[in-house]
């Protein structure tokens, strides 16, 4: 289950496991704190840099959150073939439509009952995997990914706060 940050927000302590800083609050005493700081154009410079990353790193989360939420579905998807695969029954004839690159597909039928599967892993690389390893690996991918978007997301609401 997903957490959510934005209606429960962070502790004073909290500190961003990742390293965000963590923006200064400016309370009543401005002038105290432009003092501290080294002057009002030191101020501004800091807030204009810590606003350029915050920007930054929000743009690249978000790109990492909508990869995650591409390649979960598509993970779990996999798993679920690779478990009907494996429980085919002898003689049982499946047919199916296998995708050979982002918008072309096969139609396949599968008569025998597959001992391997071949995943493709990324940069063009696939791999012949048994299909209780296959399960293996790609509920581990899953677990990982799955834990990738909640650290994503906390990130996202951490910069929000």
């Amino acid at each position: 289950t997903m957490k959510d940050y934005n209606l429960k927000g962070f502790p004073e302590d909290y500190v961003n496991p990742r390293g965000l800083p963590r923006m200064d609050f400016i309370d009543e005493d401005v002038a105290g704190y432009v003092k501290t700081q080294g002057g009002a154009t030191a101020v501004q410079k800091k807030i204009d840099e810590m606003f350029s990353k915050y920007k930054l790193y929000e743009y690249k989360m978000g790109q990492s959150k909508e990869s995650l939420r591409v390649k979960i579905p598509e993970i779990t998807k996999t798993i679920q073939m690779v478990k009907h695969l494996k429980g085919k029954e002898d003689g049982e004839t499946i047919d199916t439509h296998y995708e050979l690159s982002d918008v072309v597909y096969a139609e396949a039928e599968v008569t025998e009952k597959p001992e391997k599967v071949a995943l493709w892993l990324g940069a063009n690389v696939m791999v012949e995997y048994t299909c209780e390893e296959a399960i293996e690996l790609l509920t581990k991918n899953l677990s990982t990914a799955q834990t990738s978007l909640e650290v994503v997301l906390e990130d996202l609401a951490w910069l929000r706060d």
